[in-house]
């Protein structure tokens, strides 16, 4: 895995962290006004962000981190296969 995906997998779990803590301070706020309070209006766009949009992605993530990638070992032009040596002959 390069230096570049376990970043942003850092990053990944660090703003869902980020969000759990802030949810689980502002869990016990209560106001009248949910329309005008924005502190409700963060709280409900932080339900959205974990509940709905974070599933997928760690589903993603989890599926890329376990697959195994084949590489492949043989190399894209074989130098070995020229149309000399395999006696080609290049009639146009």
């Amino acid at each position: 895995m390069s230096r570049v995906s376990r970043l942003l997998i850092l990053l990944l779990v660090i703003c869902i962290a980020f969000a759990f803590g802030y949810e689980a301070m502002e869990c016990v706020h209560d106001c009248e006004g949910e329309e005008s309070c924005p502190i409700c209006l963060v709280l409900a766009n932080l339900s959205v962000f974990l509940g709905v949009t974070i599933l997928p992605v760690l589903m993603v993530t989890i599926l890329l981190l376990t697959t195994e990638r084949k590489k492949t070992t043989e190399p894209l032009f074989r130098f070995d296969q020229s149309p000399i040596r395999l006696k080609v002959k290049l009639l146009n």
